[in-house]
């Protein structure tokens, strides 16, 4: 009777002090609310403007869809008791189901099963955010060694992502024993997740550094006022908050081997979502920027008269003068300008142009 009273004061203090769980939970709703928001506001720009939906638009909204799929699994491990302390769960299920074995593995593999659903949504979400990212600067990018970097980012980028979503299900004998931990077999050290992971964490936050810089170097040239340059380079170097996402994920790696990690993993899991958020938000910024600025300046008809004239450079127009021009050109497919030009009847999304040098 002393032991069962003892028990079930330590399940309530978890729920009353140390239950992480409804804070994640709300933690990862806001997330994905935003970033919903953010991808949203997106598409009804290039709905207003008339412009086509883009590889790179279909990526991101896969990228939501993937985000959405990991916090449903995460509630759920959520609902099983993930957030609390592993100790407390076994004092809370002898309580509940007196001591039931049964019911405590039951529970267990539920957890884990879930968890690993969740890191695997989870980097589906971070690699096609960031191929969305990527494809985004593709499409601006011109030069045979700044395209090839940027076919290799994207490229090397989905392959590091891979290695961890592979092996967090297949490192097991039999692959059951991944998602059902007291199933009799042999495992990989938990070392080589922790590795692959913060592998692929890092490499992901250089790339996002790498992407936060490129737009300053192809916009040097770009004709326009030094605030509009500033304005534009910012718009499109928020991936820098993505990288900031991907360094801390990558320092709460080592809680996988954590034997209290239905506490310990919170942290992980948070900012496993964060950093998929915070991209999608980060590639919305550039197009919202243009509808912000449709409305604070509306052109006037001398402006749309003199867009049909050589001083602007319709999108995905090949140009003889420079290099440059192609990019500048291109940039207005990722919402760069607001300045307008005629439409052209091959696409729609060319018929916004950036003025650039002669």
């Amino acid at each position: 009777m002393a032991s069962t009273t003892t028990a079930a004061r330590s399940a309530n203090i978890v729920v009353l002090g140390n239950d992480l769980g409804p804070s994640l939970r709300i933690a990862i709703w806001v997330l994905v609310a935003l970033s919903g928001a953010f991808l949203g506001t997106r598409l009804y720009c290039k709905w207003r403007r008339h412009r086509t939906i883009h590889l790179d638009d279909s990526f991101l909204i896969a990228s939501w869809v993937m985000l959405i799929a990991a916090s449903i699994c995460t509630t759920i491990d959520i609902s099983f008791g993930f957030g609390k302390h592993t100790a407390d769960l076994v004092a809370a299920d002898r309580v509940k189901d007196g001591g039931n074995p049964e019911a405590f593995v039951t529970m267990l593999n539920a957890i884990t099963l879930s968890g690993q659903l969740a890191i695997t949504f989870g980097i589906c979400a971070q690699a096609w955010s960031k191929t969305s990212w990527a494809i985004t600067l593709l499409r601006i990018s011109t030069g045979r060694r700044l395209r090839g970097f940027m076919w290799f980012a994207l490229v090397s980028m989905n392959l590091f992502f891979a290695g961890p979503a592979f092996v967090y299900w297949f490192q097991c004998t039999p692959v059951a024993k991944a998602w059902q931990p007291l199933l009799p077999g042999t495992c990989w050290r938990p070392e080589v997740g922790i590795v692959v992971g913060i592998v692929a964490s890092c490499y992901s936050g250089v790339m996002d550094l790498a992407f936060a810089i490129i737009p300053w170097l192809l916009l040097r040239h770009l004709q326009a006022s030094p605030a509009e340059k500033l304005g534009i380079a910012l718009a499109m170097s928020m991936g820098v908050f993505a990288a900031i996402s991907a360094f801390i994920k990558s320092s709460a790696m080592p809680s996988l081997t954590s034997p209290d990690f239905s506490y310990a993993g919170v942290t992980l899991t948070l900012w496993s979502a964060a950093e998929p958020a915070v991209t999608i938000m980060a590639a919305s910024v550039p197009m919202m920027r243009v509808l912000v600025q449709s409305v604070r300046k509306q052109p006037s008809s001398d402006e749309e008269e003199g867009s049909s004239v050589g001083a602007y450079t319709p999108a995905g127009e090949m140009t003889t003068t420079s290099s440059r021009n192609d990019m500048v050109a291109e940039a207005e497919a990722a919402g760069l300008s607001s300045r307008p030009a005629p439409t052209n009847g091959n696409d729609t999304e060319s018929g916004i142009a950036l003025r650039t040098r002669r």
